[in-house]
């Protein structure tokens, strides 16, 4: 079973993929921080069985962000989740 969740807190927005089967965690955590000429960080968090992987800090412009999530999140994402996403960047 594999379960897509997101939530967005202030100026950040939290998605998290979770697969049972496979063993697997990702998250990848935005922050935006307005007035800045990058406009959003990520960090990325991936753990299968006792492995982990993270990368902290990768600057990312708000068109970049938003293209990232459209492609990769918003087709998994539950309708609600994809309504309350899409308000947070007007796509």
């Amino acid at each position: 079973m594999d379960k897509h969740i997101m939530k967005v807190r202030g100026n950040r927005i939290y998605l998290t993929y979770m697969n049972a089967e496979e063993d697997t965690v990702q998250t990848e955590t935005f922050l935006r921080v307005p007035n800045y000429i990058t406009e959003f960080w990520m960090n990325y968090t991936s753990m299968k069985g006792n492995s982990t992987a993270r990368f902290t800090g990768i600057e990312m412009s708000y068109q970049e962000t938003r293209e990232h999530i459209r492609k990769n999140w918003l087709p998994k994402l539950p309708l609600g989740e994809q309504i309350t996403i899409r308000q947070f960047f007007s796509m």
